[in-house]
Order: structure tokens, then C-alpha cells, then sequence
């Protein structure tokens, strides 16, 4: 028992028991059933094309390049010492290098060999590793921007409620790899020299200026499977609140926010927070964590979410700033600077899912669209609505149906008139470019259809498109004025500087 549940227990508060194993599942496979997948021709050859693009500005002297060029020979030999268990990896070279702030940390440096090993493992564990969905940092589970819609989506319905957010300090830097190797151990069961070699990924031997220094604890921040770990690592946390209706929970690596509606029940909630942190050897960030009402507003993950509306957050603007100052000072070229506001634009532009009011159906329709999951509905504005059903079959009625899922709504386009046989379309909103055909019998409607019949086609004449377009929430045009006198700013010192500097020439 640690000092912190101690203390806890002689206080009388109750403390909850948990495990670093809890909400893991074991991946039932024949014995080194994943190793072989590793070093399957297929995944290796993957990886190569992977590390070859990641290198393509290399400098002449490192190893990649012989690398591969001698690829096919080198493929051979590392599929023997990975299957014999023969494989080592070694002492890494840390390098200095300037961040965004400025300053200088050092960061590892990895023979080519070792990337692409690194990289195989990766490709087969994203898939196999029992990580929660409500971890929307991995591939697959969603995105960031989708974590951020969601949490505001809430905040809109339930202003009155109260949240929890807050992040790992030193994430990365103080995982523990005797944890995690338990972890990997548990959820691996019949793969022991694949959780060897992640293993000695972690607990490597680094060396800077003539020192080495074995690392005991913390994940590399550039290995391309350190995201994967570092979601599996919280995963006893995650098994505690994903599945509870009465909270809402979202993760994004090590950040995480909790909503609920009593006040008591958050306290509880940040008890058992507070709890599996303990367990795990890590603790929050002072500076980073909110305990309050949902109708005051949240920080999250880059975006300032309240129950009216979604902005970018202010340490997110100041960071922008900083940056585009650095580039200036150092020389960089307009179109540098212009290719990093585009980026930042990128990631600050938020499509918001349109919002669009159901009509009732003028004529009842069946048709069959395999591609929608049982349960969607899709909407025709103005002339009929579609519901799928379990059975398969989309049904149309007069009465008004609820869109459930934007994402997989569709407009339909009625004939002029009632007798006009033919072939009309539906339009897929996911995906512009592509339609579903619909078969229009004269004062019967939309015929059931086969698969054959409704798969997507671009039709020569596409129909008016009805539904709304999408509502972009990126920030408030303070923000697109603030970026704008920032430019005119940069520019007029730098033209500035060059006066001065002319008047001292003369």
C-alpha cells in the first residue's frame, strides 16, 4: 500500500482497489503468433517503405542509405535474428536539438535497422493490443477534433453539470517499464520475445557526450510505438469510466476530461482518478487541472469548449505566436512562415456536423443500401425521409424521424412528376463524389433494390445538393485579426531593422 492511500485510509476516506491490469484483456493466439507476423514479408516490406519515406532528406553519412541499398540481403538476415530471438538493440546517441520554445533538449537517435523494427511492431500491436475506445489518441479510435466535438456536443446539452480535466505530468517521462512490461505480459501471454524486444526498446542504454546512463523509466517521445504504449498504459482508468452512462469520458493520450451531473458523484470520480495514478506512479499536473461547473468553460486539448461555442484556447494562440517569432529571428523565408500558418490552420479548423430539421416523406419508399449499419437514418429535405432498418431494408414513412448520425445521412432528389420512370440518385454527403442509384416506378416510388443496384456511381448529372454546408468553428475573428496585425508586425521590424542597419552603414 502506498503513503497516499495510507494517509487516505486514517482520514476516512474511502479508497478504491485497483490494479494496473484492470479493464486488460488477454489476446488468445497460437504461440509467437504475432512474432511471424512481424517479420512477415508483407509488414516488413511496409515498414521499409515507411522508413524510406521518413528519410528522404537524410544526410549522405547516415546508415539508411546503405541501408537501402542493400535491402533484400539485410531483409533476409533480420527475419532470421528476429525469429531466433537473436535480435539486440543497441546504446542509443542522444543529439541536442532546439524545440519550439527555444530551447535545447536532446532526443534519441535510432540506427535504420532498428526504426524499421521498431516500426513492424508497431504495425501488427495497433491492431491486437486491447486498448479502450475512449482513448481517441490511437488509430482507429478517432481523432482528436472528433474527442474536442464531442466534449463540446455535451457541454451544449448539459451546461449545468460539473467536470474534471486534467493530464499526466511528464506523461511519457515517468511511465514505468516494470508496469508496462506486466501489462504487455498479461495481454501477450503466448508472445515472450515480443514483449522481450519491447522490453529492451524500453529499458535502453543511452549515451551523450562520452556518458551513458541506462534508462529505467519513460518512453522515447519519436519511437512510432510509444503512442501505442503510452494508451495502454492508462487503460485501468479507462475500464473504470467508458462504461458508465451516467459520466462522460473522453481521453486523448494523457489528457482526459470527466463530466457529470452531481457534484458528490465528480468528487468520487476524482478519488478513484487520484487512486489509479497512485497505482501507476504517476500524479496530475497542478497548472493543467479543472474541478468546476461545465457552464464556466474548459481548456481542452488546445480549444476553449463552454457551453455556447468552441475556440481556439489562448495558450494555443500565444504558442502560435512564439513560434511564428522564432522563424522571423532565425531567418526563415515568407513562404516557410506561411506553410506553418497553414498547418496551424489545419489543426484549428473545426467542421462541426450540420445541423439540418427532418421533414415528413411525400411518398413511402424501400430501398436497400448495404453500406449503412442498422439504426442510421439518412434524410431527403423536402420530399422523404429514410430510416434502416435491422432487416436491411431503408423505409420511408410520413411521420418524422430523428436523424441519429449526421455522418451517414444522404439527400434524396424526387422526380418533377409522379410518372417519370427512370433511374435517380442518391446523393452519399460522406463522400461528395459518389451517389447511390434509385429506380423510380411511376405511382409506386422507390423500388427494393439490390446490392447491385445501390452501389455508389457518379452520376453524368449530379443533383442540387440540399443539405447545408458545413459550419467551420476555428476561432473567433479576433483570433484572424490578431494573425493578420502579427504579420504586419513582423514586417514592420524587419523593415525596421534594415533601416537601422542602413543608417549605421552610411
Amino acid at each position: 500500500m502506498s503513503i497516499t492511500s495510507y494517509i487516505k485510509g486514517l482520514i476516512g476516506q474511502k479508497t478504491v482497489h485497483t490494479t494496473h491490469l484492470q479493464g486488460l484483456t488477454p489476446v488468445n493466439l497460437p504461440k509467437n503468433h504475432l512474432l511471424h507476423e512481424v517479420c512477415d514479408e508483407v509488414n516488413l516490406q511496409t515498414a521499409f517503405e515507411w522508413l524510406s519515406q521518413q528519410t528522404t532528406d537524410s544526410h549522405p553519412n547516415n546508415d539508411v542509405w546503405d541501408y537501402r541499398l542493400n535491402w533484400p540481403t539485410r531483409k533476409a538476415q533480420l527475419r532470421e535474428s528476429v525469429l531466433c530471438g537473436q535480435f539486440e538493440f543497441e546504446t542509443v546517441r542522444l543529439v541536442e536539438v532546439e524545440n519550439e520554445q527555444g530551447q535545447l533538449e536532446r532526443r534519441e537517435v535510432r540506427c535504420a535497422e532498428e526504426r524499421l523494427v521498431i516500426r513492424a511492431l508497431t504495425q501488427v500491436l495497433q491492431s491486437v493490443l486491447p486498448i479502450s475506445k475512449a482513448c481517441t489518441a490511437v488509430k482507429g479510435h478517432g481523432s482528436l477534433k472528433q474527442a474536442v466535438r464531442e466534449t463540446q456536443a455535451y457541454f451544449a446539452e448539459h451546461p449545468a453539470h460539473f467536470v474534471m480535466k486534467s493530464d499526466v505530468k511528464g506523461y511519457y517521462a515517468h511511465i514505468d517499464h516494470l508496469i508496462i512490461n506486466e501489462q504487455l505480459r498479461y495481454c501477450l501471454p503466448h508472445e515472450p520475445e515480443l514483449v522481450r524486444l519491447i522490453w529492451l526498446f524500453m529499458r535502453r542504454t543511452t549515451e551523450f557526450g562520452g556518458n551513458y546512463t541506462d534508462v529505467e523509466r519513460g518512453l522515447p517521445l519519436g519511437a512510432s510505438i510509444s503512442p501505442l504504449l503510452g494508451g495502454l498504459y492508462l487503460t485501468p482508468m479507462d475500464a473504470l469510466f467508458e462504461h458508465n452512462k451516467a459520466i462522460f469520458y473522453r481521453r486523448y493520450m494523457d489528457d482526459w476530461i470527466i463530466i457529470q451531473e452531481k457534484r458528490h458523484g465528480l468528487r468520487k470520480s476524482v478519488k478513484i482518478v487520484y487512486d489509479i495514478l497512485d497505482a501507476l506512479g504517476m500524479q496530475t499536473h497542478p497548472d493543467k487541472t479543472f474541478i468546476g461547473k461545465a457552464s464556466k468553460g474548459v481548456s481542452f486539448l488546445g480549444f476553449s469548449i463552454c457551453p455556447t461555442g468552441l475556440t481556439v484556447s489562448d495558450a494555443a494562440l500565444s504558442r502560435r505566436d512564439n513560434k511564428i517569432a522564432q522563424l522571423y529571428e532565425r531567418g526563415a523565408s515568407k513562404r516557410r512562415i506561411g506553410l506553418y500558418l497553414a498547418r496551424w490552420l489545419g489543426w484549428a479548423c473545426i467542421v462541426a456536423p450540420p445541423h439540418v430539421t427532418p421533414t415528413p416523406c411525400n411518398t413511402p419508399i424501400t430501398v436497400t443500401i448495404p453500406s449503412w449499419p442498422p439504426g442510421h437514418s439518412c434524410q431527403c429535405l423536402g420530399t422523404v425521409y429514410a430510416t434502416r432498418m435491422s432487416s436491411g431494408i431503408v423505409l420511408g414513412h410520413n411521420d418524422v424521424h430523428q436523424c441519429s448520425t449526421p455522418s451517414h445521412t444522404a439527400t434524396c432528389t424526387t422526380p418533377d412528376t409522379n410518372n417519370a420512370t427512370g433511374t435517380h440518385y442518391y446523393k452519399n454527403t460522406t463522400e461528395t463524389s459518389s451517389y447511390f442509384k434509385c429506380d423510380w416506378v411511376a405511382d409506386v416510388g422507390y423500388t427494393t433494390g439490390t446490392a447491385s443496384t445501390y452501389t455508389p456511381t457518379s452520376p453524368p448529372a449530379p443533383p442540387a445538393a440540399s443539405a447545408p454546408p458545413p459550419v467551420y468553428v476555428p476561432f473567433s475573428q479576433i483570433a484572424v485579426m490578431g494573425t493578420l496585425l502579427l504579420l504586419l508586425g513582423i514586417g514592420a521590424a524587419g523593415l525596421r531593422k534594415r533601416w537601422l542597419f542602413d543608417s549605421r552603414k552610411r
